[in-house]
């Protein structure tokens, strides 16, 4: 930096300084522009909170495992029906067996899951059993579901058992409603017999024997013979054809009692032969009676149990790893929501032109966010990016006419990397100035964690209160190439103290010993500390968060500043995001603004 330019040439480039923050001023009245959400740039900058509410949704999704979804275990076990009853199975039961058809097995899945099976088995819920056929088999698989692995694999073991009972109870009741119908059909058969034998007995008693019948069929042609004869005379006196009447009524009597005698005895074989066939039909019966009660107690099923059902190792539902993909997709689109709205209502600026149009503050470097200790990166090759940055910065301010021997670093809110840039610049001035770097911010000092070494017992607070002298609280970066005066927490009010004439005459004798005095400020619109600071300062750089400062933080801060009179050469853009799209082999590229929002293409 050139510090010791002609005091004309300074005045000069202190007039233009002023007139361009009092044209930035006049900025605060003018509306902000619509914020336009860069998705890229939003998923990017809000990979923390993606990444964050997807990790809470995982472990969400633990705790519902673990504590609040209660298990469920599945048990399998299989049930084989039989094609046809045993080669020994009696007539009635073959009525009762299974053919095999496709009805027939849709039929036994009704019966599994009916209600008198459930009651057998014990189990209340049906909605617990679940059953299917085996495509191309007569095979019925049962599933049981319950909360433990042991009640699963028993219910699957009772419903199978249940259903063969269940079968082999139709089959007693089948055998004996038969036998109530053989035995009804009986006691029928056995009362027809006896009607048929009262019957037969009735007749039997009117029907003559077989010479009784001979002889009425002499008597009966006698008569008719005679009746011949005498008709043949010539005498046709009344009591001749008398006596032919009386002969042939009398041949007609004997002819209607032989023909009752035929008929009586057509009808006593037609009761016989129906005796026979009652008694037969009744000698089957009581036959067919007697196996079904010989059988007794000898039932089996139609089906076979083909597998017990094992106990599950593991649980059905909920599926583990449905329920952390379920959560982990809610949990990731939760996540890009909540990074794209804060993208759209963060309102950050993140172009260089765009600060300038909106605020009229030139950006004099854009330093890039970094990880990790600031010693760290501070100690890396000077072509880094992030030396690279403070690099530029020192250019952009050695190439203004100004002579400034303090200069102001502050934020317009919390984290917008003032202690960075104040560091950073402090190592890009240190390699050829006497560079110091003062930490004023009492509120929340951090400046401190960021340097190498043992942090001093006391700070700025301490000195300027007359607690330690300057030997105390100066602390040396050898490494680095400057010194710092760390900040310290102060219960009062720091305001009071920087308007102390103690803290006049310290900081003149700063300016004094040193090329370059660095100030790390509180953020503008957080404390008046600021404001008073810039009285004190030839120059202030105002440090601008990338994506997080908007353009009416920015106003505020300058219209903050502008009564001070204090120049504002320009800003610095801070913790700038990485690109996150692939980079060039052997390069790290970072995200260039210019040409992403402003549709430049890259160099």
């Amino acid at each position: 930096m050139e510090l010791g330019t002609a005091a004309s040439v300074s005045r000069t480039a202190e007039n233009k300084t002023r007139q361009q923050v009092a044209h930035a001023s006049r900025f605060t009245l003018a509306a902000p522009k619509v914020a336009q959400l860069d998705v890229t740039s939003a998923l990017w900058s809000g990979r923390s909170k993606i990444a964050t509410v997807f990790l809470a949704a995982l472990m969400v999704a633990g705790v519902y495992l673990g504590f609040v979804a209660a298990p469920e275990y599945t048990a399998r076990a299989d049930v084989r029906l039989a094609l046809a009853p045993p080669a020994d199975a009696l007539p009635v039961e073959r009525q009762t067996g299974i053919a095999g058809r496709k009805i027939e097995v849709e039929t036994e899945k009704s019966v599994i899951l009916g209600a008198e099976v459930l009651r057998r088995a014990a189990i209340p819920n049906r909605d617990s059993l679940g059953v299917r056929v085996i495509p191309g088999t007569l095979v019925l698989q049962i599933t049981a579901r319950a909360r433990e692995a042991e009640t699963a694999a028993q219910m699957a073991d009772d419903v199978i058992t249940a259903y063969l009972a269940h079968q082999i109870a139709q089959k007693a009741q089948a055998r004996t409603e038969q036998m109530a119908v053989l035995s009804q059909r009986s006691d029928g058969l056995a009362a027809e017999l006896a009607a048929h034998t009262a019957d037969h007995a009735q007749l039997e008693s009117g029907v003559v024997g077989d010479v009784q019948i001979a002889g009425l069929e002499r008597q009966k042609r006698a008569l008719e013979g005679r009746a011949v004869r005498m008709a043949g005379l010539p005498s046709r006196s009344a009591q001749h054809l008398a006596q032919i009447a009386a002969l042939e009524e009398a041949a007609d009597i004997l002819g209607t009692r032989l023909d009752a005698q035929y008929a009586a005895r057509t009808r006593l074989g037609e009761i016989e032969d129906a005796m026979a066939a009652v008694a037969a039909a009744k000698q089957d019966t009581l036959a067919q009676l007697h196996a079904l009660k010989a059988r007794t107690g000898t039932d089996r099923a139609d089906a076979v149990r083909l597998t017990h059902a094992t106990v599950p190792k593991a649980a059905s539902k909920p599926r583990k790893s449905l329920v952390f993909s379920f959560f982990g997709l809610l949990g990731g689109l939760g996540g890009v929501a909540w990074a794209l709205w804060s993208g759209l209502h963060r309102g950050g600026l993140r172009l260089p032109e765009v600060i300038e149009q909106e605020t009229g503050l030139t950006v004099l470097a854009e330093i890039p966010e970094v990880k990790g200790p600031l010693a760290r990166h501070q100690s890396g090759p000077p072509k880094s990016p992030f030396r690279a940055a403070f690099a530029r910065l020192h250019l952009a301010l050695s190439i203004q006419p100004l002579s400034r021997r303090v200069i102001l670093c502050a934020g317009t809110a919390p984290q917008d990397g003032a202690g960075w840039t104040c560091l950073g610049l402090a190592q890009a001035l240190g390699q050829k100035h006497r560079v110091l770097v003062i930490d004023t911010n009492m509120h929340n000092p951090t400046l401190a964690k960021s340097l190498v070494g043992a942090t001093p017992a006391h700070g700025l607070a301490a000195l300027l209160l007359g607690l330690a002298d300057e030997g105390e609280v100066i602390r040396t970066q050898p490494d680095f190439g400057f010194d710092v005066i760390p900040g310290e927490r102060l219960d009062g009010d720091p305001e009071t103290l920087l308007r102390s004439s103690e803290f006049v005459h310290f900081l003149r004798d700063m300016r004094a010993r040193y090329d370059v005095v660095l100030i790390n400020a509180p953020p503008v619109r957080a404390t008046s500390d600021t404001v008073l600071l810039a009285e004190f300062a030839d120059a202030v750089l105002l440090c601008l968060r990338w994506d997080h400062t908007r353009a009416d933080h920015i106003r505020d801060a300058l219209a903050a500043l502008h009564p001070t009179g204090t120049p504002v050469p320009g800003a610095v853009l801070t913790r700038q995001g990485i690109d996150p799209r692939p980079n060039f082999a052997g390069y790290t590229r970072w995200r260039d603004s210019r040409s992403t929002e402003a549709g430049a293409p890259k160099p």
